[in-house]
């Protein structure tokens, strides 16, 4: 049974310039949640990772389209949606 509690999501276009807003969007989260900084910091890094991947990897060359971040809270802190 998924008991995972949908706390956001964020709509953005497939374009790297946008990742900033990304973290930031992740830190706001983490935060809520009562993460520390350094988990924070691990949040960021690996979301990062994801997201440019996705960017760069889910796409075809000059494709303009959109991917979704959702963030959910789970008995075990929080999970991390993309697609």
């Amino acid at each position: 049974m998924d008991t995972a509690k949908v706390l956001s999501a964020l709509t953005l276009i497939n374009d790297r310039v946008y990742l900033p807003i990304v973290l930031e969007y992740l830190k706001g989260i983490s935060l809520q949640l009562g993460f520390d900084q350094k988990a924070r910091q691990h949040i960021e890094i690996a979301v990062e990772e994801a997201v440019f991947n996705v960017i760069e990897h889910a796409f075809s060359p000059g494709e303009k389209s959109s991917y979704n971040i959702q963030c959910l809270q789970t008995a075990m802190g929080m999970e991390i949606r993309i697609a």
